[in-house]
């Protein structure tokens, strides 16, 4: 047992218990006690980044929009018609005791992996399990959760219970795990496969089947101790199974392009594909009886984000297509009885069925879809704009907003959203969409346009000047509070994607193919002040008159993300690379020191030495766009995106970690930046190691072994450049190290 340490978040604090397996933090509500940390053993830790990363997940930005969370949600399980629980990206996990009502965010387990299965014996007894090896248990009906891990670095897919001991979860690489003491301990069993296994269950104590990729059903009758082929077809994808009776199952899938239902009447020996009529692909199956089953649709692609439910009422025969009232892909069902169901998926969204599959609704609140503007015209009055014609407003601090009507038919898609004064604001979006309100948004008008452009960004001095900037070049600049807008000359067609004044006559675009343009007049002459090739640069914003920074993406460096900062008044531009890997989409300073970017995979960065240096804050959801952030004072910020994300935080998205508590790495990793070879360095000789590289999605791409060495050199130069964990496990613990490749 290591000391243990504190980490202070808000107005709580996280008792942080380290030992050499795992880390636990639990949160002692209004307990102001400065707590000393311990002297502690010498051990490997996790990160303190990355622990900081899962912290920030619950502590210091919280959810908006949607409710009760945004994050993807991969499982759903109910152990009565009012008790249930949901677990998804970031270790999320979710309970309500209401019947989907209302949902409380579990935060005693801090994990930044995805979980991927839920799966409860009883009222109390409940297991989840997830990306690299996660196991979770609780007793306690999920108000408390313990980590551990299987013993491996796979993923976890799914979990299946016989009785209170006897468990099995299953894999990635063909991995099938068994507990016979409650999950104290795993051991493996032999599959006889290396595919990805998705989904597992037992229809007696001994009988049981899995499903996986490349059309794979196993089936055993020993309880796990062999399993037997059943079934194969390389084009397929298997995601779910279950059955209704010992010789009664379904699984689907999808075979790349189009929904797969397979059914068995005789336990397996036979699977026959029944015709469906959808061509998306399906993730999860549940029948409450002989006939009636519910498949969900998981879409393959981003583009199209509609979910769909089907229901069969003659036992797989024929299926229809059910409204289900979400926009959001499914990935995971779940029916109590024959009448309540819930399904859930991404962007946090959980719909529910009280008649059979009949009707549908909504059990998770989201505005909508996407949304790519904040703006704040004091401390409780802000507005957030994005595509479905989405004008959201609150005026409480963004504790509750209500959708604004745009009033015209000419606003799907809306870009950027500006107020010079409490009253006047200004929107742009696509097809030369100008919006005014001159009552704090309650009524918007149409402005007159003389482009058809997509405009991306506006910026106003004050109530009567302003400019839009968007494609092909285009600038545009008013004079008399947007009633008339006049094209500007820019001299370039390049996408122009924002504009900040930093006074009346000097202003700053910058855009597509590196992009930078200046104006000492008012906007009446626009000049080229800097050439980044074909770099993509999408927010720009400056302290005062002479400091300033521009956001984006490098194309020398492989499209990572990329900051600017200048301190002439754009004369000369330092750049920094390997912020990210990731193209940043906004920037924006509280103060000289403190500044915030956010990009297009989630992350949130932070820097609090004038730009020197950037933290990764916080990554949210799966992907989910980040495509705006502002702050209303020093602690208090908001951010939009994809999945009509709205993020908060109150204390400047920093928790502050005593010093004392920060242990000095026993592991090091060198190049890094790495081109083709890595050195794993460790203090001391390590009788086993196991290192394991992930990619940025979660995906185990290498796993090694090594003997009684503390100096590996390790070969990556088959992977692609970008951001990658190194999980390094010694008999001293874990470690977990970023990675970045940039051949």
């Amino acid at each position: 047992m290591l000391g243990n340490s504190y980490i202070v978040l808000g107005n709580s604090f996280l008792f942080l218990v380290i030992t050499e397996s795992n880390i636990v933090l639990r949160k002692q509500e209004n307990n102001y006690t400065y707590i000393k940390k311990q002297k502690a053993m010498k051990t490997i830790i996790f990160s303190i980044c990355l622990i900081l990363i899962s912290a920030l997940s619950y502590s210091q930005w919280t959810w908006q929009n949607p409710l009760p969370q945004g994050n993807t949600l991969t499982s759903i399980y109910f152990t009565d018609v009012n008790t249930g629980y949901a677990v998804g990206n970031y270790g999320t996990i979710i309970k309500t005791t209401d019947g989907g009502l209302t949902w409380t965010l579990k935060t005693d387990v801090v994990n930044t992996f995805r979980i991927n299965a839920v799966f409860f014996i009883d009222d109390n007894n409940g297991y989840a399990v997830g990306w690299s090896g996660l196991v979770l248990k609780t007793i306690d009906a999920g108000e408390h959760w313990t980590s551990s891990m299987a013993g491996i670095g796979n993923n976890l897919n799914s979990v299946y219970f016989t009785n209170v001991n006897t468990g099995y979860v299953v894999g990635d690489n063909g991995k099938i795990l068994k507990t016979t003491n409650a999950g104290i301990s795993w051991f493996t069993l032999s599959s006889g496969i290396t595919e990805n296994l998705n989904s597992i269950i037992f229809t007696d104590a001994n009988t049981g089947y899995v499903v996986g990729w490349s059309g794979k059903i196993l089936k055993t009758i020993n309880a796990g101790l062999s399993w037997e082929l059943q079934y194969e077809n390389l084009t397929y994808m298997f995601y779910s199974i279950c059955f209704t009776d010992v010789n009664i199952g379904y699984a689907v899938g999808h075979n790349g392009s189009n929904g797969i239902i397979l059914k068995t009447t005789n336990a397996g020996l036979s699977w026959v594909e029944q015709i469906n009529g959808t061509t998306k692909p399906l993730s999860s199956i549940y029948f409450t009886d002989t006939n009636n089953g519910y498949a969900l649709g998981n879409n393959a692609y981003p583009y199209d984000q509609n979910g769909i439910v089907l229901k069969t009422t003659d036992g797989g025969t024929t299926w229809t297509e059910q409204s289900n009232g979400t926009l959001s892909p499914l990935i995971s069902l779940y029916f109590v009885d024959s009448n309540n169901g819930y399904a859930a998926g991404w962007n946090g969204s959980i719909i529910k069925t009280t008649d059979a599959g009949n009707t549908w609704s909504v059990y998770s609140n989201s505005k909508t879809s996407y949304l790519n503007s904040v703006f704040f015209t004091d401390i409780n009055n802000g507005y957030a704009v994005g595509c479905d014609k989405t004008i959201l407003k609150t005026i409480n601090g963004g504790t509750n907003w209500t959708e604004q009507t745009c009033g015209i038919n000419y606003c799907y898609c809306l870009t950027s959203v500006y107020f010079p004064n409490a009253f006047t604001g200004f929107i742009v979006g696509m097809g030369g969409t100008i919006l005014k309100t001159t009552d704090a948004g309650n009524n918007w008008t149409k402005m007159l346009c003389p482009s058809y452009e997509y405009l991306y960004s506006v910026f106003f001095n004050d109530v009567n000047n302003g400019f839009a900037v968007g494609t092909n070049g285009t600038i545009l600049k008013t004079i008399d509070a947007g009633i008339n807008w006049n094209i500007q000359s820019s001299g370039t067609m390049a996408q122009l994607n924002s504009v900040f004044f930093t006074n009346s006559n000097t202003g700053y675009i910058v855009g597509n193919n590196g992009t930078i343009l200046k104006t000492t007049d008012g906007g009446n002459n626009w000049y080229s002040i800097y050439a980044g090739s074909l770099d993509q640069y999408s927010s720009v914003f400056f302290i005062d008159s002479n400091i300033g920074y521009v956001s984006g993406s490098s194309y020398s460096n492989g499209y990572g993300g990329i900051v600017l900062k200048t301190i002439d008044a754009g004369a000369n531009w330092i750049v920094q690379n390997n912020i990210s890997n990731n193209l940043l989409t906004s920037i924006y300073f509280t103060d000289s020191n403190n500044g915030y970017v956010v990009s297009v995979v989630g992350e949130i960065l932070k820097t609090t030495n004038s730009g020197n240096s950037w933290t990764v804050m916080q990554t949210i959801n799966s992907c989910p766009n980040l495509y705006s952030v502002f702050f209303t004072d020093s602690n208090t910020g908001y951010t939009v995106g994809e999945g009509g994300t709205i993020l908060k935080t109150a204390n400047g998205g920093v928790s502050y970690v005593e010093e004392a508590q920060i242990q000095e790495s026993e592991i090091s990793i060198y190049p890094n930046p790495a081109i083709d070879i890595i050195t794993i360095s460790t203090k001391e000789i390590s009788k086993e190691m196991h290192i394991s590289v992930f990619d940025i999605q979660g995906k185990e791409i290498i796993t090694k072994k090594f003997l009684n060495k503390n100096i590996i050199d390790l070969n990556v130069s088959d992977l692609i450049n970008g951001i990658y964990l190194v999980k390094i496990q010694t008999e001293n613990g874990v470690e977990n190290k970023k990675l970045i490749l940039n051949k």
